[in-house]
């Protein structure tokens, strides 16, 4: 194993990607441990994905996770389906909220509805989502927004509520979030 890690280029040890990897290994260690304890309380994560430090509220069976997906710092309630699709990112401080309140019912009654948020998407920093909402393939909401309607393919979203402000055309998306993750790049 040693002599497949160090390999030689150019007639030296290429120290450097050991030494990534052997920093690296424990916090991989750590992902594949919270990516088991989601699996044993019925998540659905595929197989490259990243899930970490996340706030859950609800059945966590409820929770898919697409592959080369990251979803990372965010406060999940899993009253109803949460669904990220293929290399999409759910940046730190968003909320994913799928149950609320009929606000004009006497007695206050709950409803609960699934999100989607579709392949190649990137929901910044501090944003909510509202119960129901599906967000487009290729979208992006802007940091702060608050989702409240579904959101179209390929746009860009910004504000409370969330609004179109930019079209995001001539696109042909193949990226991997997952890969730009420092502890899957040192082992790539």
């Amino acid at each position: 194993m040693l002599r497949e890690v160090i390999k030689k280029r150019n007639g030296s040890c290429d120290i450097r990607l050991f030494v990534k990897r052997a920093i690296s290994i424990f916090p991989l260690l750590k992902q594949s441990i919270y990516s088991k304890y989601c699996h044993f309380r019925g998540a659905k994560l595929a197989r490259y994905c990243v899930v970490k430090r996340c706030s859950f509220n609800g059945k966590m069976f409820n929770l898919t996770v697409g592959s080369g997906s990251v979803v990372e710092g965010v406060e999940l309630h899993l009253h109803s389906a949460i669904t990220v699709g293929d290399n999409s990112v759910v940046n730190a401080g968003c909320k994913l909220l799928t149950a609320s309140h009929v606000t004009n019912d006497e007695k206050w009654t709950s409803y609960s509805e699934p999100i989607i948020i579709g392949d190649y998407c990137w929901l910044a920093t501090g944003v909510i989502v509202l119960p129901g909402v599906t967000v487009g393939r290729g979208s992006v909401v802007a940091a702060g927004s608050v989702v409240t309607k579904n959101i179209p393919e390929n746009v860009i979203v910004a504000g409370n509520p969330a609004v179109v402000i930019k079209e995001r055309t001539s696109l042909v998306l193949s990226y991997t979030p997952a890969d730009n993750v420092g502890m899957c790049q040192a082992w790539k």
